[in-house]
């Protein structure tokens, strides 16, 4: 790290990403191209995702927001941003640009952002519909395009995104496609996620030669989506093991409920006996998990079965360091199959307030129960899952 002692000002560049503020300041966070990562400005904090979206994150009360900003918004962040890089770099008598490999100071701005955003929209053909909140700073592969199930009755993130299979090729393609538009902004890209839904769900040949393959080029771990119901039909622990071997280290799965009304309601035919053979399978076969549980599914009525359940459940996987169990939020979309259903039923919706209230009360069920189970308090976190805030 490199400090100027007039002017408080300090910077480094650390795993491909370089960062500069003032000591209870200004912090920016850039890649090495000039991507605006993470920045603290005027007593704001925010993210920018790669596809030029930008997060307005704060906190109040124990409680995290998220807000995503307007064009208008994000536009007049990004440019400020940069004003404040170049005061700073002045202010700290940055050694020589070119021998820093910041020679991008100065000459970035917001028309640049918008640019190069579009020349990753069209390598993906596309937006990303989600990430999970640790895969932030991934290098987003699509491999599968869409859903194969796409039928979740709350689900709106592959609504008109026709479902495709990729191959090793395509994959590689599109790496290198990645490489020539990110430069040297892949260095700050920590792992991959193979997306989208359900990538593994493929032949476990073709997955497996494109997990190599990725794992090969890139030197990262891979990451993926599946899911509990249509993947184990297919899927055993060799198939796993295949997969792990080549490279794969975590699968997140949206289990969503421990309760079977509740999963019908969220049309997800899952047998949750056979969703916890599947999952002590991936673990046996030396992949972590990411297990996504939802608080405010089901509604007021079913609220007790759903905690209940989900907890029990949860407490019988043989979960462990590497793995991380998720609480998201329901989202009630009003023109969504799920919505019709809670209010022809009556069901209720939960406010935020009692989904906050909901998923503190199931990690403290599930904590508890896996303790009781395993004789040792869990070595996992529980953590939120903000669906607002996983966007790439």
């Amino acid at each position: 790290m490199q400090v100027d002692g007039m002017s408080g000002v300090a910077w480094k560049v650390d795993n491909g990403v370089f960062s500069i503020g003032q000591v209870s300041g200004d912090v920016l966070t850039f890649d090495l191209e000039g991507r605006i990562i993470f920045a603290s400005l005027g007593g704001r904090s925010y993210r920018r995702t790669i596809m030029n979206r930008f997060l307005e994150i704060s906190s109040a009360g124990g409680m995290r927001s998220i807000r995503e900003l307007e064009s208008s918004e994000s536009e007049g962040v990004a440019e400020a941003v940069y004003r404040r890089l170049d005061e700073m770099a002045e202010n700290a008598g940055l050694p020589d640009a070119h021998d820093t490999g910041l020679d991008w100071i100065g000459r970035r701005d917001w028309n640049w952002l918008s640019s190069d955003a579009m020349k990753l929209l069209e390598i993906y053909g596309g937006g990303i519909p989600v990430i999970p909140p640790d895969q932030y700073f991934a290098l987003y592969v699509r491999y599968t395009r869409g859903c194969s199930w796409n039928r979740c009755s709350f689900c709106r993130l592959y609504t008109g995104i026709s479902y495709a299979v990729g191959s090793a090729g395509n994959v590689i393609s599109q790496v290198d496609s990645l490489r020539a538009v990110l430069g040297r902004g892949i260095y700050s890209r920590r792992s991959v996620f193979m997306g989208d839904a359900n990538a593994i769900n493929s032949s476990t040949v073709e997955v497996v030669k494109a997990i190599r393959a990725l794992h090969e080029s890139l030197g990262l771990p891979i990451y993926a989506f599946s899911d509990a119901f249509t993947t184990p039909r297919t899927k055993g622990e060799y198939d796993y093991r295949q997969m792990h071997s080549a490279g794969l280290e975590r699968v997140y799965i949206g289990v969503e409920s421990g309760n079977r009304n509740v999963l019908e309601i969220l049309n997800k035919p899952m047998d949750l006996q056979i969703a916890l053979n599947e999952m002590r399978q991936m673990k046996a076969a030396g992949i972590s998990l990411g297990v996504i549980i939802m608080s405010g599914a089901g509604g007021r009525a079913l609220a007790e079965e759903h905690v209940g359940d989900t907890s029990s459940f949860v407490a019988e996987l043989p979960l462990g360091h590497g793995d991380v169990v998720y609480i998201s939020p329901m989202v009630e979309y009003s023109n969504s199959p799920y919505y019709d259903t809670v209010m022809a039923e009556n069901l209720g919706i939960l406010s935020k307030d009692e989904k906050l209230i909901q998923a503190l009360k199931l990690k403290d069920n599930i904590i508890r129960l896996w303790s009781d189970k395993n004789s040792r308090v869990p070595d996992f976190p529980v953590a939120p899952y903000l669906l607002a805030e996983s966007i790439y």
